[in-house]
């Protein structure tokens, strides 16, 4: 088995949907990814992921499955008076400190 993990095309984060730019990118992938022989597709429910995913849904025929435990997670993980952190900018050390993880990804339950 062979797992693709990307990440949507250029961002328009303002309107969770891609740039012009974003769409080309998106559309590349979707051309490269039309000669690998994929068998499946999975999404976050953002938007910008769901449209990076539909240029591949189409060129390959295949429909993408939206995975809600895949989002980005939103946290604020700042420490107090300093500028907002999302989870993902922080050491994974700092987020397990805080106890905001009590179980490991594999054992969350199944949307």
């Amino acid at each position: 088995m062979r797992l693709y993990l990307v990440r949507h095309g250029d961002p328009d984060y303002k309107n969770d949907s891609l740039t012009e730019t974003g769409q080309r990118e998106a559309r590349a992938l979707a051309e490269r990814f039309g000669r690998e022989g994929l068998t499946r597709l999975y999404s976050s429910p953002l938007g910008r992921a769901r449209a990076t995913l539909a240029y591949t849904a189409e060129r390959t025929g295949l429909q993408g499955e939206i995975l809600p435990w895949t989002r980005e997670l939103d946290l604020n993980v700042s420490p107090p008076g300093t500028p907002y952190l999302a989870a993902w900018d922080v050491h994974g050390e700092r987020i397990r400190s805080r106890g905001l993880f009590g179980r490991r990804w594999k054992d969350a339950p199944r949307a």
